[in-house]
Order: structure tokens, then sequence, then C-alpha cells
């Protein structure tokens, strides 16, 4: 009895303990979902928003392999294209000249190519690719154009090759990457 009425004033304090907990448990709470709220806005801005560079092709050698028999031509081709890893997309933008059998009109166009394939050539990767691509980041974006026809876009740093099958014609085409138009 004596040890009764020693803890009576003490009585109330589970449910003061209680409602202290659970209010600052909520309090908690509400601050940890505002913080999950903002860094989840944080990575979605940044990942919406990823840095897009702009780069110029230019075609140095190209042909038409087709029945068996590669036909070499010498089409001229100039783009500008803009590449956003972030978003996993590469899009020509404009096209300065081509004679690439009337495929592409010039001018401002936007032409999309879906990066499916990104390899830095160092360390492992680096042993399958050649020397002079060595230390290069080697983009793979492909697109199905018009009439069935589907194009694949190496896209590296210093170098581009492009490849077009359709209608039994597979057109080849390798040229440079510069980071300004010449």
């Amino acid at each position: 009895m004596l040890l009764k009425n020693h803890l009576k004033p003490f009585s109330d304090s589970p449910k003061i303990f209680y409602d202290m907990v659970l209010f600052n448990r909520r309090e908690g709470m509400n601050k940890f979902l505002l913080n999950l709220v903002i860094i989840i806005t944080g990575v979605f801005v940044f990942a919406v928003s990823g840095e897009t560079k702009t780069v110029y092709l230019k075609a140095e050698t190209s042909g038409v392999y087709e029945a068996g028999e590669f036909i070499e031509g010498n089409d001229k081709y100039e783009a500008a294209c803009e590449v956003n890893e972030a978003n996993e997309n590469v899009t020509i933008v404009e096209v300065y000249h081509s004679d690439r059998d009337g495929m592409i009109e010039q001018g401002d166009v936007n032409i999309p190519y879906e990066i499916t394939n990104s390899v830095v050539s160092k360390g492992p990767s680096g042993l399958i690719i050649q020397r002079k691509y060595k230390d290069q980041n080697i983009l793979t974006a492909v697109r199905e154009a018009g009439l069935g026809a589907t194009e694949v876009l190496i896209l590296g740093e210093t170098f581009y090759e492009f490849s077009r099958a359709a209608n039994g014609r597979f057109y080849l085409e390798y040229g440079s990457v510069r980071s300004t138009r010449e």
C-alpha cells in the first residue's frame, strides 16, 4: 500500500509519455514524408531535365549493300543532333546537307532515336573496341523509320556509324562527330 501511494503521482505518466511519443512520432513522420517528397522531386527534375548536348555529324564514307554486292557511294551528309543520355534519346534536329538517295530532306527536322546501349570503352570493355576509339563513351541508338525501315546510329565522341535496313538494301555510313560545326 505504501508503495502504491508512493507511485500515485506517476500513475498518469504512461498516458503523458504515450501522448508525447505519439506526437513526436507523428511530427517525425511528417518531417520524414516532407523530406522524401523533396528528394523524389529533386531526383525527378534532374532525371527529366538531364543535360542535353549538341553534336555535329559529317559523313566521310558511305555505301549500299544489296544483292550480295557493296556499292561504294560518296553521299554527303551533315547534321546536328541533340544527345540526352539521362532521357536515353538522340534527336537529329537539323540537316545541313543530304544526298542519301532522298531519304532525308534538308532543314529543321525532328528525327528521334532511342538509346539502347552505352559503353565506356575503358577497362575490360575497351578490349573489344578499336584503339582509336578507346576511352570514349559510345552510344547505340535505334529507331523504326517509315515503310518498315530500321535505323541504327552508333555515336562516339569523335565518330559515328549509321545503318539503315529497308527493302532488301543495307545503307552504311561512317563519319566524324564534332562539338562545333565546321
